[in-house]
């Protein structure tokens, strides 16, 4: 789908009146971007014989960047399906009891799939902005300013998905589930709080 479109394309149908893509495709991209802006730096770092005492953890955290990125790009369009299964659920007819019940099991599915996508979301930013904290004190100086983009990407991505699992949660009728899943949101928090910042404040140490 949008991944094998133009920015441009993907830009128009973000700003249009219709409802997809919407805030958690965009999360997504953002999640995807800060992944991409970690590997980058890790590549430039890599390879390089003035970092050779930090070359493993370089082509570690590459590896870590490449596969959230990835992650992170599938989620783009998987977020745009989910919001349109719940959609078609929406639709079903409602005229009997029976019909009430299955539209009610299928909407509460598809609900349950739409906070699932935003939270692993949320685990990959999380990931990603880890990545970003051990990278910018390892990484060629020269591309440190891109870690700091890493982690302000990462960042948006988390808590444009965030909102994407609460919206959904407040909709959920599982009990248990909703309470596993903000109890795991407020940890994710809770580990991340502050990480961004202390990226961005060694970042602009190193480049003056």
């Amino acid at each position: 789908m949008y991944l094998e479109k133009s920015i441009a394309h993907y830009l128009k149908d973000c700003k249009a009146e219709i409802p997809t893509p919407g805030g958690g495709s965009v999360a997504a991209l953002a999640g995807a971007l800060g992944a991409s802006m970690a590997a980058m730096a890790a590549n430039f770092t890599k390879g390089r014989e003035k970092f050779q005492a930090v070359e493993g953890e370089a082509v570690r955290l590459l590896a870590e960047s490449e596969k959230i990125m990835d992650a992170c790009a599938a989620i783009i369009d998987e977020d745009i399906e989910a919001y349109n299964g719940f959609s078609e659920a929406s639709k079903m007819p409602k005229d009997s009891d029976e019909q009430k019940a299955e539209r009610t099991k299928a909407m509460q599915a598809a609900l349950r799939r739409a906070m699932e996508v935003p939270m692993k979301m949320v685990r990959l930013c999380a990931a990603q902005l880890a990545v970003a904290n051990k990278l910018v004190d390892i990484a060629n100086p020269n591309l440190v300013s891109d870690v700091g983009v890493s982690a302000i990407m990462a960042e948006a991505g988390l808590q444009g998905a965030r909102l994407n699992v609460v919206i959904n949660l407040a909709y959920l009728k599982d009990a248990e589930l909703v309470a596993q899943t903000r109890a795991e949101l407020a940890k994710i928090l809770d580990e991340t709080a502050g990480i961004r910042k202390r990226v961005l404040e060694k970042v602009l140490q190193k480049i003056g």
